[in-house]
């Protein structure tokens, strides 16, 4: 009896073992699943990929159509009291330079230079200053002196301004050539 239950051990063990292995038909069905797990996956990156893919052609688009808008909207002869009128609200939309930290400081280049570059640099709080506004008058601005320039026939001494910084001191933004933040 001794004998027959050391021996029926093993058999039992191996059954359980052969039980639990699977079956061609179990992996060819792991395997399915496997593949359609994989195909949701890549279909979840294309998704993702193409929203944003359109985001950022909607960008693009909205960036082309505002350029467009503005070549558009610039007179043929500017004048120097148009350029002048654009450089007062520049100069009136940025001259409250309150902050109550550096973080609110920033410049940004304005104007047009015949040889490249900014023909200038505006110091502003972002927390006085819509920077949209700001940014399209800019653009408006800069456009007009490059076609007054153009128009007029004008040349450059081709000096390039030293890149300016935001500076905070005493409540107020200013800007320095050295980058202080």
């Amino acid at each position: 009896m001794h004998k027959f239950i050391v021996n029926l051990i093993p058999a039992v063990f191996a059954a359980a073992l052969i039980g639990c292995q699977p079956t061609l038909e179990d992996e060819v069905i792991d395997e399915q699943e496997m593949v359609q797990l994989e195909q949701e996956q890549t279909n979840k990156l294309s998704e993702q990929q193409n929203a944003n893919l359109a985001k950022q052609v909607l960008k693009q688009s909205r960036a082309v159509a505002k350029q467009e808008a503005l070549k558009t909207s610039i007179p043929e002869n500017v004048t120097k009291e148009e350029l002048a009128n654009l450089k007062a609200a520049l100069a009136t939309l940025t001259e409250n330079k309150q902050a109550s930290s550096a973080n609110s400081c920033k410049v940004m280049a304005y104007g047009y230079k015949s040889c490249g570059g900014a023909a200038g640099y505006l110091a502003y709080s972002a927390e006085q200053v819509e920077e949209g506004l700001l940014q399209e008058l800019v653009q408006e601005y800069t456009q007009y002196e490059k076609q007054y320039q153009l128009e007029n026939k004008m040349v450059s001494t081709c000096d390039v301004l030293p890149q300016q910084y935001p500076a905070y001191g005493n409540g107020q933004c200013g800007m320095s050539t050295e980058q202080r933040f």
